[in-house]
């Protein structure tokens, strides 16, 4: 019995779209995977223990975690720019945690080699003391088990980490957050 094939052939356009639409499709995919790598080989170190040159330990990678959810549970990237140098709607956490580091680090130092506090102190002990607070926080070496840092660079991040949570669990509609 002879049947009688009812299907048209295929024209030639048509496997050649179907052919670009499959290369396209692959070569997607491969630089998805490819930038997926990419960002995690890319990605800040994340320590198992960041400790104070006495050994005190100034915080955990479950601390560091617990940060990390609690930022993504209030949908804190959407307020303020991560890694930004401006807010969207608020304030740029990255760039105030890192001034009030900056400035905490340099209070604890002139209290530790002056017994005073910076404002106090006069320009050229001003001077010494911004240089060894730069030393300090640009030689933490996050890649190291455990990260070792300066203890008034410890006592800055207790003192940043109690006034912030301060801060922020409280409402304050002229800042927009609640």
């Amino acid at each position: 019995m002879n049947t009688v094939d009812t299907n048209p052939p295929q024209d030639r356009v048509s496997r050649v779209l179907i052919i670009i639409m499959l290369i396209v499709t692959v070569l997607s995919w491969a630089a998805m995977i490819a930038m997926t790598v990419h960002t995690y080989h890319g990605a800040p170190p994340l320590p198992g223990r960041i400790v104070s040159q006495n050994g005190n330990v100034v915080m955990t990678r479950t601390d560091l975690e617990a940060g990390k959810a609690a930022f993504l549970r209030a949908d804190l990237m959407d307020y303020g720019s991560l890694y930004g140098m401006g807010a969207y709607f608020g304030e740029d956490y990255t760039s105030s945690a890192l001034v009030a580091l900056a400035e905490g680090t340099r209070e604890a130092m002139a209290q530790d080699r002056y017994g005073s506090g910076y404002d106090r102190l006069d320009k050229p002990q001003q001077l010494a003391v911004d240089q060894a607070m730069r030393s300090a926080l640009q030689g933490i070496d996050l890649t190291a088990d455990p990260v070792v840092v300066d203890d008034s660079v410890a006592r800055a991040i207790d003192h940043y980490r109690e006034s912030f949570a301060t801060r922020i669990r409280e409402t304050d509609p002229k800042e927009g957050y609640t």
